[in-house]
């Protein structure tokens, strides 16, 4: 798979989605009432009203199992967390896909600052995938010459004088970012835009073995 490496200390690797994929959960997200898509907002610390479970591996009273995943979807997302983990050559891990979500903000809303884990384990990879984008963040209250309006931001774990520990990358829809759970990152609020900011996130569960390699791919539905 074609990717490009962004190092802060940790490793952050950007994906190219097929436009199929992206068209599949756009629509997915869009017919949410008619699908009866479950909110994930009871788990995240994002300030923003519509936060959508498209998948959920836990099987306890509070997060109830659900999947509206294709095969395909499912597979293609897998594939992207085992090349992160063979690219850099970390070890022998068992991935395991644990949670998938659509968040879609508007004008106003944001995402503070923040790591991921899930019930199962505190160690795997998280994800941003970029559905939508809107035209204009709005003005910029000042040094519009560095805009942050409604950007991403990862903010490295290394530190010390001289060390360039953040990384906030330029968006386009399309883009699929693969990062440890660990990686603190952030999505600042825009203004003056009806238009909404639409992204997939996908949590992996990693769990080291010492003498063989399970990728576990959690099925969708054809």
């Amino acid at each position: 798979m074609e990717k490009r490496i962004f190092q802060i200390g940790q490793s952050i690797m950007q994906y190219r989605v097929p436009q199929g994929l992206m068209d599949e959960v756009n629509d997915s997200f869009d017919k949410r009432k008619q699908k009866k898509l479950p909110p994930a907002n009871d788990f995240l610390v994002g300030k923003i009203k519509n936060e959508t479970l498209l998948y959920q591996s836990q099987r306890d009273a509070e997060y109830k199992t659900c999947n509206y995943l294709s095969v395909r979807t499912t597979d293609w997302l897998m594939q992207a967390f085992k090349d992160y983990v063979d690219t850099l050559k970390i070890g022998k891990l068992a991935l395991s896909l644990s949670s998938v979500w659509v968040n879609e903000m508007k004008s106003g809303e944001y995402n503070p600052c923040h790591i991921h884990s899930s019930n199962v384990s505190l160690i795997g990879l998280s994800s941003v995938m970029i559905l939508k984008l809107p035209k204009s963040y709005g003005k910029e209250p000042s040094n519009p010459e560095r805009p942050v309006n409604g950007r991403l931001e990862f903010l490295g774990n290394t530190n010390g004088q001289f060390v360039s520990n953040n990384f906030m990358p330029d968006l386009e829809v399309g883009n699929f970012f693969i990062f440890p759970y660990d990686l603190r990152h952030t999505v600042y609020p825009f203004s003056n835009s009806k238009q909404k900011r639409r992204t997939l996130a996908a949590n992996v569960d990693a769990i080291l073995y010492s003498r063989h390699v399970a990728i576990q791919g959690f099925r969708g539905n054809e």
